[in-house]
């Protein structure tokens, strides 16, 4: 699909006589083309290992399809890098077709693929052109900005195919340990956090997302948070004691997902002859590992594993100090924590650049934290959220608790 992008085509680096050394670091600047050009490449090689029918298959439930992915991540470079030009680019009408649920819309997924490289190269060549007149500060943000979203699509793209993989039991050997949860998981330990005020939140002149901002100060109790996260072992005692069935333990909403969905374990998991299975995106259903964190699990879930273990799951505010503390590189973040927090914007926020990623109108999102062991390490910061429906379980995230 499309021709392979090359890596010649992006070996030039900047000097000193091409910027203002007072305005920019040329070091940072270099480093951040390159990191243009791997989220690019690692997104399309990606796309390009899926056989074409995933790539097309739509899932509902607000879960979509790969191409759609494709086309939102391109839609925002356009949209975003057009409107920084102040020249509309003539693919923004089809892009927009195309990220609707009918997957025959043109452009298809080839069309689609071959853009996706042009883009790369067109916007390259703008950053070269426009850094070498000294313009940095806004394209450095306006770029950070769309590499984020790529990267946040890049990981449901992996989860949406390998929900597409257990649906059709079409296991994908070439896969690489890149896209399995890690094996290690130490004994669980507290990390004590004090009674205060704390500031949470990204500054304005930080890169980051609108719906981080403003930072501002909370005062939040005592708590203890655990450094690692709920094991497949732990949680199958809850799924044995019979968890799924004590409606105490869930909320409203939660036994209604359980009665439409039938569900009484993990989507990921089976039992059979007396042994639990979990669903391997290389190797399809292997014996499940107790010792690995719980993973693809959603809030409905989560919070009720809390419940049952007479703890909470932890709020949005109590995850971001936690990872912002001393001790924070103790912290396990294989995957995302579910947060007892609904997505809403902060005291004071102004939305201006986020609502193509961010619905901000939503009640039914809730905000995870921490990021996966998928997530590139601009999603990694304290201040991001993620946010997501509480019934998808779809999602690389797992339990984290606190008391």
């Amino acid at each position: 699909m499309g021709r392979e992008l090359n890596n010649k085509e992006f070996s030039y680096r900047l000097d000193k006589k091409d910027m203002n050394p007072d305005t920019v670091n040329i070091t940072q600047v270099n480093d951040l083309l390159v990191d243009f050009k791997r989220v690019r490449m690692r997104t399309v090689r990606l796309i390009k290992e899926i056989p074409h029918d995933f790539a097309l298959s739509y899932l509902h439930n607000g879960i979509g399809s790969i191409k759609q992915c494709l086309a939102r991540i391109l839609y925002c470079y356009e949209y975003h890098f057009s409107s920084w030009q102040r020249k509309r680019w003539e693919s923004l009408d089809s892009l927009n077709l195309c990220m609707g649920q009918d997957e025959l819309l043109q452009p298809n997924l080839l069309q689609l693929l071959e853009y996706s490289e042009l883009i790369t190269k067109k916007i390259y060549s703008m950053l070269i052109a426009v850094y070498s007149q000294k313009k940095e500060r806004e394209l450095t943000d306006l770029l950070l900005f769309v590499l984020n979203i790529e990267s946040y699509y890049y990981e449901k793209i992996i989860t949406i195919l390998k929900l597409l993989s257990m649906q059709n039991n079409r296991p994908f050997d070439q896969f690489t340990d890149e896209y399995k949860v890690p094996k290690e998981q130490s004994a669980s330990r507290w990390l004590n956090i004090e009674a205060g005020l704390f500031a949470i939140g990204s500054s304005e002149a930080e890169s980051s997302f609108d719906v981080e901002k403003p930072r501002h100060n909370i005062y939040l109790e005592r708590f203890s948070i655990a450094t690692d996260l709920v094991t497949n072992g732990e949680y199958l005692e809850f799924v044995e004691a019979g968890g799924y069935y004590q409606d105490h333990l869930w909320f409203d909403e939660g036994n209604f997902y359980k009665q439409g969905s039938q569900v009484i374990h993990p989507i990921y998991w089976k039992k059979d002859k007396n042994y639990w299975y979990e669903y391997s995106i290389d190797k399809g259903f292997v014996l499940l590992d107790v010792n690995n964190p719980i993973m693809h699990i959603n809030y409905y879930e989560a919070s009720a594993f809390a419940h049952w273990k007479k703890m909470r799951l932890p709020t949005e505010q109590q995850m971001e100090v936690a990872m912002s503390h001393s001790e924070a590189n103790e912290m396990n973040h294989h995957l995302w924590s579910w947060t007892d927090s609904s997505f809403t914007g902060y005291p004071g926020a102004m939305f201006n650049n986020t609502h193509f990623f961010y619905p901000m109108r939503r009640a039914d999102l809730m905000v995870l934290r921490g990021g996966s062991f998928v997530s590139d390490q601009k999603i990694k910061r304290k201040s991001f959220r993620a946010r997501a429906r509480p019934y998808h379980s779809h999602y690389l995230a797992g339990i984290r608790l606190v008391k």
